[in-house]
């Protein structure tokens, strides 16, 4: 009995340990010449066969059966033993007959660089940064307004226009402030971004003068990743982070922490003088998760973060004022996301975002150096938006139908624009319709010509002092061209 239990460990090591280490061919069964970019799966993991037709085995154990998908050859599928003992798998070509395809690029070969500054980073670029203002002051040509060191409102803003001009999307929804319609990036850390994005032109469903800037978060990549770190700087600053990506098959997901402080006490230089300045300190703590579900045909996405920042408002350092106006600031936000990214096939995609965006705002005067009549004095906002989109072919005309919906409602919103102790309760409520139909044509000699046309409706309903209900009825033609003789 025990020989034969040690046979069997015997084989079960064998298999574990050695077979997965072998690297199986995948040939073409008429021409025996190597296939790549076939697609070997299990119920347990995936991989693809290299530019000479290999993959490894060690994705996969000994009780999986192997599926080989290829769209030009017939699926197979065999016992993972069976594949140990073949070592070559050899696959059939399908006999494919369709009609005539005509493919149509989705913007031509028009110079996209000129419209879109995008900036991917990773954990150990983003690190380099303090935060997302000066990332994107350094990478992008947007115009960051930076109000002071790690705590300070940061916002952007481009053409020569206001910061509520340009629209900030997190994960495809809108996180604009309803108070001002602007968006503080201090609160986001930019260690746990992935990807953002400057539009120069509008969506076909988001309309600004000012551009959009598009900040992408989550385990995408389906990395399978530990980051811990810690950041020190000659202003005292203490920085712990810490990020954890997990990817199955199938699902992945993340959790992200950060924590951010300094002490009360800065030191600093006015007049050639050597002074002190109190109740400079901030605390900031900012925790985010997501989990992804990805299919053949179908994406699902949940997103949310936390950010506490707390922080003092130190006095305007002037020839008569050194003292500390002994007051501070206190803002929590939460943010929750859900993305849907179906496909029908051919050519028929619908893409859904639904958000989530609470903010608490306080600003604490014990002395009445700043309000002068009251110790304190808040703020709540809530936003909800939802974005949907249906994209699909007719013909050579490409077809965008959007439908969008927000609701904003903030209390105390006079307190916080004049400083005036009337609690005034107001909210928004819009939607908007539109339709876009964008069509590329060849010109000979000339290049890629485009046609766009969209129709749009929007209805508003505004809640401030009285009731306002406004619609509105707009169109835009354009055409566009990129000549062949100048590509760049």
């Amino acid at each position: 009995m025990r020989v034969q239990r040690k046979i069997v460990f015997l084989y079960l090591l064998f298999s574990g340990v050695i077979y997965p280490q072998k690297k199986i061919r995948i040939i073409d069964a008429n021409t025996l010449k190597p296939v790549r970019n076939v697609l070997v799966f299990s119920h347990s993991a995936s991989t693809y066969s290299d530019i000479k037709g290999l993959f490894l085995l060690k994705n996969f154990n000994f009780k999986d059966s192997l599926t080989f998908r290829h769209i030009l050859y017939k699926r197979k599928k065999l016992p993972y033993n069976e594949v140990v003992e073949e070592k070559i798998i050899k696959l059939q070509k399908k006999n494919i007959s369709t009609k005539t395809v005509n493919i149509v690029a989705a913007s031509g070969n028009r110079n996209t660089a000129i419209e879109n500054e995008t900036v991917n980073l990773n954990e150990h670029n983003a690190s380099q940064y303090s935060g997302i203002g000066e990332l994107l002051k350094k990478n992008t040509t947007l115009i960051v307004k930076d109000y002071g060191g790690y705590s300070g409102l940061k916002t952007v803003s481009s053409r020569g226009l206001s910061s509520e001009n340009t629209i900030v999307l997190f994960n495809e929804v809108r996180v604009n402030d309803l108070r001002t319609g602007t968006f503080n990036f201090a609160e986001v850390d930019s260690k746990f971004i992935n990807k953002i994005v400057y539009s120069k032109n509008s969506d076909s469903d988001i309309q600004s003068s000012g551009g959009t800037v598009k900040l992408f978060s989550g385990n995408d990549k389906s990395e399978n990743l530990f980051t811990f770190g810690a950041k020190f700087n000659s202003y005292k600053t203490q920085e712990y982070f810490s990020s954890l990506k997990i990817s199955q098959n199938k699902l992945s997901y993340s959790l992200n922490i950060n924590r951010t402080f300094s002490p009360n006490n800065f030191k600093y230089i006015f007049e050639g003088k050597r002074l002190k300045r109190e109740n400079v300190d901030f605390s900031k703590s900012f925790i985010s998760g997501d989990i992804q579900w990805k299919e053949r045909n179908v994406i699902l996405k949940f997103y949310t973060h936390y950010s506490h920042l707390l922080n003092g408002l130190p006095g305007f350092v002037v020839t008569n004022n050194f003292n500390s106006s002994k007051a501070s600031s206190l803002t929590n936000s939460l943010l929750s996301i859900l993305n849907i990214d179906y496909s029908f096939g051919k050519g028929i995609l619908f893409f859904s975002n639904i958000g989530y965006h609470k903010q608490y705002l306080k600003l604490i005067d014990n002395a009445n150096q700043v309000l002068l009549d009251r110790k304190s004095q808040s703020s709540t906002f809530d936003d909800i938006g939802i974005r949907n989109k249906l994209q699909f072919y007719f013909g050579n005309i490409r077809t965008i139908v959007n439908y969008n919906f927000e609701y904003g409602q903030v209390d105390s919103l006079t307190a916080v624009l004049q400083g005036q102790l009337v609690s005034n309760f107001t909210k928004r409520q819009t939607h908007r319709f539109s339709v876009d139909f964008i069509s590329d044509y060849k010109v000979y000699g000339l290049g890629n010509l485009r046609l766009n046309t969209e129709l749009s409706y929007q209805i508003i309903n505004d809640h401030f002092i009285k009731q306002q209900k406004n619609n509105y009825f707009s169109y835009r033609l354009s055409s566009e061209i990129i000549p062949e003789f100048w590509k760049n």
